[in-house]
């Protein structure tokens, strides 16, 4: 497969395919849905608990929160304007960067990334499961293991 190289010409917004797989308003949604999915862990009162309740330190914190997610939008159109293909993040990293990173990339993904998330994912659904049976049923304490799992 041959790489791209990336001009000023193809690389702007104007001259972008017309039939691009992520336009502009899916491009926000998936960056506001992201950033709702990791929002639990940018909740009102922890931010005000670690500005030391300061009510300017938290409105900055919120306010670049919010130019981080338009930052986010505005990138993966842009990088989904560079081809017009349905890439993945090896495939991006293909196109937009060397050849070094990219096969760090690819080996991440494939000896790193994937076993864990198929490791993690099932223990988190068990787990899941044990909450909503131990929110049903108060004398519940897991698979009587010693370990809560």
């Amino acid at each position: 497969m041959p790489i791209i190289r990336m001009n000023k010409k193809n690389r702007s917004l104007k001259d972008a395919p017309k039939s691009k797989k992520i336009g502009f308003f899916s491009g926000i949604t998936i960056a506001i849905g992201s950033s709702i999915g990791a929002g639990i862990f940018f909740k009102a009162q922890a931010v005000l608990q670690n500005s030391h309740y300061s009510l300017a330190f938290a409105i900055f914190s919120w306010l670049f929160a919010a130019f981080s997610v338009t930052s986010m939008a505005l990138a993966l159109v842009e990088i989904s304007s560079g081809r017009n293909d349905n890439l993945s993040i090896i495939g991006w990293c293909q196109t937009f960067n060397n050849h070094y990173v990219y096969k760090t990339c690819k080996n991440f993904m494939v000896y790193i990334y994937v076993p864990l998330t198929y490791f993690f994912m099932p223990f988190f659904f068990l787990l899941s499961i044990q909450d909503g049976i131990r929110g049903f049923n108060e004398n519940y304490h897991g698979l009587n293991t010693k370990a809560d799992w």
